[in-house]
């Protein structure tokens, strides 16, 4: 007989996911780096660029980037293979203690 999957255990699974990390890192840096790219930019640093702002298109991408993460791993979660949750059978009692 399978169990029922516990909604904590999906929440869990979400959060340790990969994808979800991935998510989680590429927003944070977007997000440092299109603050940095909005308040931060001196005429210096656009004269070295070409006039563009490049930390604020950097942290743009990378906020997309963060956001494809993201509903990739909410549309497409980790299911647990149910063999694994099945428990293991007790040892025999003529057995002994290993």
């Amino acid at each position: 007989m399978s169990q029922p999957v516990r909604p904590e255990d999906s929440r869990l699974s979400f959060w340790l996911d990969l994808r979800t990390c991935i998510a989680v890192l590429f927003v944070i840096y977007g997000a440092v780096c299109l603050v940095w790219g909005l308040a931060f930019t001196d005429p210096a640093e656009l004269d070295k660029s070409g006039g563009i702002r490049l930390n604020l298109w950097t942290g743009i991408g990378m906020l997309a980037v963060g956001a494809a993460f993201a509903v990739w791993a909410a549309l497409r979660p980790v299911r647990a293979d149910e063999r694994d949750r099945t428990p293991a059978a007790p040892p025999a009692e003529d057995e002994p203690p290993a």
